[in-house]
């Protein structure tokens, strides 16, 4: 048996060695123990089924304009409640992936109930009801944004939230490579792709936003081009944040159910995705 090997690079990770691998023969639990203890610098982590590990992103500043904007919004839906809001919006907490198997994965975004309006775990984590690494709600709504990581990776991991019913929403966003062209406003431009993945829907299952200045594969403009677009509109129905159903024999019971939102908290979060564009663009290099 090859030995395993796990670790960071001495020297720094740049974007053109991405994906690089980090990692050989890694079994899930000393993967797990890598990334609760090593996650910190920043990188997106990737197990393969062989036990290779590959470093896939970066937490660089454009990666991070996206993540505060979407947390901001979906915020906003507390109506101003700062403190024990009924809505929860974290940065990487650590959940079971669905699908089995042990591994600990972190979404950019996890939106969850507070545990004061839906059942918490009864059995310790993963539950039933799940919960996430910290025995908390989990997540109903995850946000996956790609900056370097490969279009097929980023997919493939939005589609594999879908696997835990508790998931209500996965919204994938991913910015692909500056163009050599710029707008009147010195700004290298930019192809951006949006998708939101409903449980349950039907095939493909998604909906997805060319929101970038201009279309992938072409330089035609988008027209994502002012706030308010009506095309340019993600919303999200809140009650399924609170999707909760009765717990009968560890299976959720959906024979009748429909979620509940708070009364306090807005019936619809809107993502306009024309100032998501934005912050990326105000946020990436263009020296």
């Amino acid at each position: 048996m090859h030995k395993t090997s796990l670790r960071l690079p001495k020297e720094p990770v740049t974007v053109d060695r991405l994906p690089l691998r980090i990692g050989t023969n890694v079994s899930v639990e000393r993967y797990n123990t890598f990334v609760v203890l090593r996650e910190a610098p920043g990188y997106k982590f990737k197990l393969n089924a062989d036990g290779d590990v590959y470093i896939v992103d970066m937490a660089d500043s454009e990666h991070e304009a996206v993540i505060s904007s979407l947390q901001a919004v979906f915020r906003v839906a507390n109506g101003g409640v700062l403190w024990n809001p009924p809505i929860r919006v974290w940065g990487q907490p650590y959940h079971n992936a669905p699908g089995g198997g042990g591994l600990l994965v972190a979404p950019d975004v996890a939106v969850s109930p507070s545990n004061v309006q839906v059942q918490v775990p009864i059995m310790p984590y993963p539950g039933p009801p799940p919960g996430n690494s910290q025995n908390y709600p989990y997540a109903r709504i995850v946000c996956e944004v790609a900056i370097h990581q490969s279009t097929q990776d980023w997919e493939a991991r939005c589609r594999n939230w879908l696997q835990e019913p508790y998931i209500r929403f996965v919204l994938g966003i991913k910015v692909h490579e500056k163009r050599i062209v710029r707008n009147p406003q010195g700004q290298y431009h930019r192809s951006m792709t949006a998708r939101l993945w409903q449980q349950g829907a039907p095939a493909p299952g998604f909906t997805m936003w060319d929101f970038g200045t201009l279309a992938k594969h072409s330089h035609i403009p988008t027209g994502c081009n002012a706030v308010g677009v009506p095309g340019f509109q993600i919303q999200i129905p809140t009650n399924e944040i609170f999707w909760d159903p009765p717990i009968v024999a560890g299976v959720p019971n959906l024979f009748g159910y429909v979620a509940v939102t708070p009364p306090a908290v807005a019936p619809i979060i809107v993502i306009d995705l024309y100032r998501i564009q934005q912050e990326i663009l105000t946020t990436q290099c263009n020296e």
